[in-house]
């Protein structure tokens, strides 16, 4: 055996004794997928993505600036009452223009320290709660609440997407408006979508629950909003997450 042969067999075999341990450990333990998501995968990758979609989270949190709340006290300091599902480390905030109360809902406590910090830098966004739940059960806030509902990169990673987003426009006043942003699987059929799927169980274990082949498009479309602004784009990143949907889907006023 050569000496670059040897080498090659010293780093395959640890690396890959590594790697194996880890995912073992990711599909033994809940708790320890959503501490290594938090933090040490994402802070990873999220570098190489985060200029990718700059553009689209300006474009959906810019319309927080064209809603007038339902609550009067929040109307005369010209505020709004927002809820975001899946906060994570607070990603939005740098694109929040006007004074808002916000909710916050995830159900990874991992996340909260950083949350935390990102929003004690933004004096415009006053937390009025930071509730520990899933998307599926937000049963901690009222019928009618919220005068927006923000959700970005979550519907892929929740158990019931049809449930969350009934929940999104539950706590949502009439007239209320769920900002979006998602990546979704390719269509049907194709190569990219079975890569997608081949890669997914991997990926899920890696991200905390996240799925790259979900058709999500379909969920909002069915989820019985009023009005659906959705436009689809494919970005300039990692093949297996370019496809992407965003927009406004309004609550029906009566």
């Amino acid at each position: 055996m050569g000496v670059g042969s040897t080498i090659v067999t010293y780093l395959v075999v640890p690396v890959t004794t590594a790697t194996v341990l880890l995912l073992l450990m990711l599909k033994r333990s809940r708790k320890f997928q959503e501490v290594f998501s938090a933090h040490v995968f994402f802070p990873l990758v999220s570098p190489f993505f985060k200029s990718a979609f700059l553009g689209i989270r300006r474009e959906i949190m810019q319309n927080l600036n064209n809603i007038e709340s339902r609550d009067l006290e929040l109307r005369l300091t010209d505020a709004i009452r927002v809820l975001e599902v899946g906060v994570g480390s607070g990603r939005n905030f740098d694109f929040v223009d006007r004074s808002i109360k916000y909710l916050a809902v995830d159900p990874n406590i991992s996340v909260k320290a950083k949350f935390l910090d990102n929003q004690s830098k933004h004096s415009n966004v006053e937390l009025e709660s930071w509730i520990l739940a899933c998307g599926e059960n937000m049963k901690d806030v009222p019928d009618d609440y919220v005068d927006a509902v923000v959700i970005t990169h979550v519907l892929c990673s929740v158990l019931d997407a049809r449930k969350v987003l009934g929940e999104c426009k539950r706590v949502l006043v009439p007239g209320g408006k769920m900002l979006f942003m998602e990546h979704i699987g390719y269509p049907y059929n194709t190569w990219s979508l079975r890569l997608q799927r081949l890669v997914d169980p991997v990926w899920e274990l890696l991200t905390c629950g996240c799925h790259l082949s979900r058709s999500t498009s379909n969920a909002i479309i069915e989820s019985g909003f009023s009005e659906l602004l959705l436009r689809e784009v494919y970005l300039p990143i990692f093949p297996l997450l370019s496809r992407h949907i965003y927009g406004v889907a309004t609550k029906s006023r009566s």
